[in-house]
C-alpha cells in the first residue's frame, strides 16, 4: 500500500509528481496520507507563479494567517505578467502573513529566516524603492535571488539603479546570505558593495556600469568575507552594453592598483596587522585570490556591434 512506504520515500515520491501542475489536486485528493504530504510540499516551499495567484493567496489567507498549517522555508515569485507599481504592495502583505504563521523561523529582529527567496519581475515602481525596502526589511534568508522577466537572449534591465542602491544597502544586514544571485541590473554610479561576512557565493548576470573597483576590494584586498568561494560574472559591462564586457584580467589589474595606489580613506591596502608585509607579495596574494575564485563568462552575443566574445566564453 502506498501508506506503509516510510514517510521520506512518500515524500519524494509525491515531490517529484507535484512539479507537474495537473497532478497536484489529484495529489491533495487520493488519501489524508497524501493530502497531509502535499500540503506539506505546497506550503513549505511556497511558489506563486503570477500577480493573480499572489493576489488570491493574500485574499484567502490576509485575515486568517492561522489557517496556513506549514511554515514557509521558502518562497518563490515569478511575477512575469505585472509590471505595476504596486506589485512590493503586495509581497510586503505576503511576508507579513507569513511571518505571522505558527512555527516560522523568525531571526532575533523578527525577519523571516528562509532558506530561500526567489523573485523573478522587475522593479518600476516610480520613485518608491521605500516600497523594496520594507520588503528587505522583512528578510534574512540564507540565499537570495531575484533574476529578470525576460528570456536569456534578450538583455533588459529588472532592477533599475535606485533599486539596486536600497537592494545592496539592505544586505548589509543580512546576516545568513550564503548565496546571492542577481541578475538584468543596472548598478547606481558609485556603489561600493556591502562586505557580507557569511557569503560563499555571489553571481551577477546581466549587469551595466558594474563597480568593478569596489568588487575587487572585498574580493580580494578585504579580509571581511573569509568565506567567499565564488564569484561569477556573467555578460556584466563595465558601462553599457555597447562597450567591453567586464573580463579576469580587469579585476587583477584593479587589485595591484589597490594594493599600490589605495583610495585615501575608503580602500586601505593594508591594515596596521600587515605593515610589515612587502607590497608585491600583498599584490601577488590578491591577484591569486582573484585568479582561483572569480569566473567572468560571455553567455549572450549580440547580432551586431559591442563586446564579439563570443557565446559560452570565459572571460580572461
Amino acid at each position: 500500500m502506498l501508506t506503509d512506504l516510510p514517510s521520506e520515500l512518500l515524500l519524494d515520491i509525491a515531490s517529484r509528481a507535484f512539479r507537474l501542475k495537473a497532478n497536484r489536486i489529484a495529489l491533495l485528493l487520493t488519501c489524508s496520507t497524501l493530502h497531509a504530504v502535499t500540503v506539506e510540499i505546497l506550503y513549505r516551499n511556497l511558489r506563486l507563479t503570477s500577480r493573480a495567484q499572489l493576489e488570491s493567496f493574500l485574499n484567502i489567507y490576509r485575515s486568517q494567517p492561522c489557517n496556513i498549517l506549514v511554515p514557509a522555508c521558502s518562497i518563490e515569485l515569478e511575477l512575469t505578467d505585472d509590471r505595476s507599481n504596486d506589485v512590493f504592495t503586495d509581497i510586503n502583505s505576503l511576508l507579513s502573513i507569513c511571518r505571522s504563521v505558527k512555527g516560522i523561523s523568525l531571526d532575533e529582529n523578527g525577519r523571516l529566516a528562509l532558506d530561500l527567496f526567489n523573485l523573478k519581475c522587475v522593479s518600476y515602481v516610480s520613485g518608491r524603492p521605500d516600497l523594496i525596502q520594507e520588503c528587505m526589511n522583512q528578510l534574512n534568508p540564507r540565499c537570495f535571488v531575484w533574476t529578470g522577466t525576460d528570456p536569456p537572449h534578450h538583455f533588459s534591465i529588472a532592477i533599475v539603479s535606485p533599486v539596486a542602491e536600497t537592494l545592496f544597502e539592505a544586505f548589509k544586514s543580512f546576516t545568513r546570505l550564503s548565496h546571492l544571485k542577481i541578475t538584468h541590473i543596472s548598478f547606481p554610479l558609485p556603489l561600493s558593495l556591502p562586505e557580507i561576512p557569511s557569503l560563499k557565493t555571489l553571481y551577477i548576470g546581466q549587469a551595466v556600469f558594474f563597480p568593478v573597483e569596489s568588487l575587487t576590494y572585498i574580493t580580494a584586498i578585504s579580509k571581511a568575507m573569509p568565506w567567499l568561494e565564488e564569484v561569477r560574472l556573467v555578460d556584466v559591462y563595465h558601462e553599457t552594453i555597447w562597450g567591453l564586457r567586464v573580463r579576469r584580467s580587469d579585476l587583477e589589474a584593479m587589485s595591484e592598483a589597490l594594493v599600490y595606489i589605495p583610495l585615501e580613506g575608503v580602500l586601505p591596502s593594508q591594515s596596521s596587522n600587515d605593515e610589515k608585509i612587502p607590497l608585491v607579495v600583498v599584490a601577488k596574494a590578491a591577484a591569486e585570490r582573484i585568479h582561483r575564485i572569480v569566473i567572468c563568462e560571455a553567455q549572450t552575443e549580440r547580432l551586431i556591434g559591442g563586446d564579439r566574445a563570443g557565446v559560452d566564453t570565459i572571460l580572461v
